[in-house]
Formats: C-alpha cells, sequence, structure tokens
C-alpha cells in the first residue's frame, strides 16, 4: 500500500481488469520475558479463534532471540461486523488459555500495526511501466497462505535491479524493455510461490466451515481450486450498516480493563511503538467531508474507524453542551497502518505521508 505505487498503479492503469486488491490488518506484539524461559525458533500459526466464523483472520506466535515472543493477529479487511476491533481482537486472543499460559510472567515492551496485500496471485498487477518498475508487497507479492512476503520482495528487488542493469547499459527504460522483469518474476519462485497460493484468501473469505473445505482441497491439489474471483468488492464496501448486521437494537461494545502489563491500552500501545509527529505540522490523514461522517456513519455504521484504527487516531466525541459528535483526529498517535484509508465505509479518509517523514520507531519489530 504505497503512497506513490498507489498512485503509479491507478495513473498507468497497471491494475487493468484484475480483480480488486484486497487487504488484511496485522497488529503485533512484542513480549519480554523472564530470562531463559524461550527457546528461539519456534513457530506458532493458529486460525479461528477470537474470530466470528464469518471472518476467518490468522494469529501467530514467534519466538525470538534474547527472550522476546512476537506475538500477532491478521483481521481481513473484507469483514461485514462494523464493531469489529483488531486491536480488542488481539487482547482476546492473548487471553485464551493456551495463550496466556505461554505469556504468562511477561510483559508488552513494543506494539506496531501495517496492512498487508492479501488479494494474490491473480491481483498482481502489471509490474512495470515506462521508467518505473514495482517490487515486493507494493505488487502485492505475498504468500498470505504462509503469512511471508519479504523473501518475496528481496527475489523481486534483486530481479529489478538485473532488469534495470541492461536498460542501463541499452539506455532504454521504455515499458517494452522493462516487460522482461514481469517475465523474471513469474518464472522465479516468487511467481511459483504466489500460484500455488492463488486461492487461498478466496476461501478464507467464505468463512467457516467452508473455507475449511477448500483450503482441505488446495492442500491436496497443490493450489487448485474450484472458486471464482468474480464480484470481488473493495474491503470498504463489504461493511454491513449496524443495524443489517447486529439488529436495531445494537448498542456499541463496552471498554475493556487493561492490566498495564499483558493487555494495554491503545494509547500505550502506541508509546511502545515509538510513534513521533511533530505536534505543530498539517494533519497527514485528510477527511474529505467531516458532515458525511456526522449525517450518515454516525447513524448508520456508528463511527467505525474509531474501532478499525488501532491507535485510536479517531475519536467521535460528543459535546456535552450540545449533544452534537465532533469527530477529533489525534494525527501524532498514528502508527501508518493505512486501514482508514481501505477500510473508511464511505471512503472519507485519504492517508497521506507526514511531514518530514516522521512516524512510529519500530526497533523490535
Amino acid at each position: 500500500r504505497g503512497y506513490l505505487s498507489k498512485q503509479l498503479i491507478e495513473k498507468h492503469k497497471l491494475a487493468g481488469d484484475k480483480p480488486t486488491q484486497v487487504f488484511e490488518t496485522g497488529v503485533k506484539e512484542i513480549f519480554e520475558m523472564p530470562p531463559g524461559t524461550v527457546e528461539a525458533g519456534r513457530v506458532v500459526h493458529t486460525m479461528g479463534y477470537p474470530f466470528e466464523n464469518d471472518c476467518v483472520g490468522g494469529t501467530w506466535i514467534y519466538s525470538m532471540a534474547d527472550d522476546l515472543y512476537s506475538v500477532g493477529l491478521v483481521t481481513p479487511l473484507d469483514y461485514e461486523d462494523p464493531f469489529i476491533n483488531p486491536h480488542e481482537q488481539l487482547q482476546q486472543f492473548k487471553e485464551h488459555r493456551a495463550i496466556s499460559k505461554i505469556l504468562e510472567g511477561g510483559k508488552s515492551v513494543a506494539y506496531g500495526a501495517k496492512v498487508i496485500t492479501a488479494g494474490g496471485y491473480f491481483s498482481v498487477p502489471r509490474l512495470h511501466t515506462g521508467g518505473a518498475l514495482v517490487i515486493g508487497e507494493a505488487g502485492g507479492l505475498v504468500d498470505m497462505s504462509r503469512l511471508k512476503g519479504v523473501h518475496l520482495a528481496i527475489k523481486s528487488g534483486m530481479l529489478a535491479a538485473e532488469t534495470v542493469f541492461e536498460s542501463l547499459v541499452t539506455g532504454d527504460f521504455s515499458a517494452q524493455a522493462l516487460s522482461a522483469y514481469d517475465e523474471a518474476v513469474y518464472n522465479s519462485y516468487v511467481g511459483r510461490d504466489m500460484f500455488k497460493a492463488r486461492h487461498f484468501h478466496r476461501a478464507v473469505s467464505l468463512g467457516i466451515p467452508k473455507a475449511f473445505f477448500h483450503l482441505g482441497i488446495q492442500q491436496v491439489t497443490g493450489g487448485r481450486d474450484l472458486l471464482s474471483y468474480d464480484g470481488i468488492k473493495e474491503d470498504r464496501y463489504t461493511m454491513k450498516s449496524v443495524v443489517e448486521y447486529h439488529g436495531a437494537n445494537a448498542d456499541l461494545p463496552g471498554p475493556r480493563k487493561y492490566d498495564g502489563v499483558k493487555h494495554l491500552d491503545k494509547l500505550s500501545n502506541v508509546y511502545n511503538a515509538g510513534a513521533m509527529h511533530d505536534e505543530d505540522q498539517p494533519c497527514h490523514l485528510k477527511i474529505l467531508d467531516t458532515t458525511v461522517c456526522y449525517d450518515t456513519c454516525v447513524e448508520k455504521f456508528k463511527y467505525p474507524c474509531n474501532r478499525f484504527c488501532p491507535a485510536q487516531v479517531y475519536e467521535m466525541v460528543r459535546e456535552e453542551d450540545s449533544g452534537e459528535y465532533r469527530l477529533q483526529v489525534n494525527f501524532s498517535n498514528c502508527v501508518h497502518c493505512q486501514t482508514c484509508d481501505i477500510k473508511c465505509p464511505l471512503d472519507n479518509i485519504r492517508w497521506t505521508p507526514p511531514e518530514g517523514g516522521e512516524g512510529p520507531n519500530y526497533s523490535l519489530l
């Protein structure tokens, strides 16, 4: 979801008529454990809890050096429930009896969040145009079946470098000259890995138990399936109204209690992310029309940006004297996940790079 690549893909129509790209939001904490209690190299992936059957997300626990655990949760952004809160889901995951036992005696010391490109093989845009190549996750090169993309990004960067070198030699940076890059990507293990996982996200989007049936087929057949990508919507347009999903009398979920050690509130996690923005700079989160927030979103969706944002950037405040709503944007809390730019159901938020390149300082993530 690169700010520049997003514009490049749109301007040069690199996506063509391929299925729309979809995303997932990953939230992640680093746990510091008592000395000598963590054996580095253990990998745990789970699917299911704490998600409902119609939204199949995944989680992980990776044991690291220096007695650290990486604990994270990935929420598909094609969900329908306007009350979904990825930060809260991560807290629920840590409450599971098995997970709580693993993290016993530890404390959360670092935090971060980022959207992950999840559309897979069929949503990869054309990776070249005149004077430019698209590499890594900017081109959707992520194997979601294994939650892996760094190795694909590195390999695509290597192939891009080789293509650019040839263009430097010939002095030709036209689209035709750079088209060799696409062929190189698809002929490498990048293309093979992506092709094998080509139906994974589509299967997961069907919900449980259908997802398990199709994932089983894919395991047996090397990725083959009978699924169609027709009718895939942008993530923002899959959200249902509160009345449609929960009923007319639905209330917002109540606040949880945080212990300040294993379970941290959003602001405490923002502190652990090392997010730094000059308070005097222009807000880098652009609300296109606040009247849409008050006139439509409050009643229909009950301001989901307050929940899908994992950093408490957006707060819908009700004024005591007038009873009217006011959207407060705490841009200095932003951890640059870009969920708001993707999931706002009214397409009313634009994420832009903050002044001076400021943002989270991910030292352990």
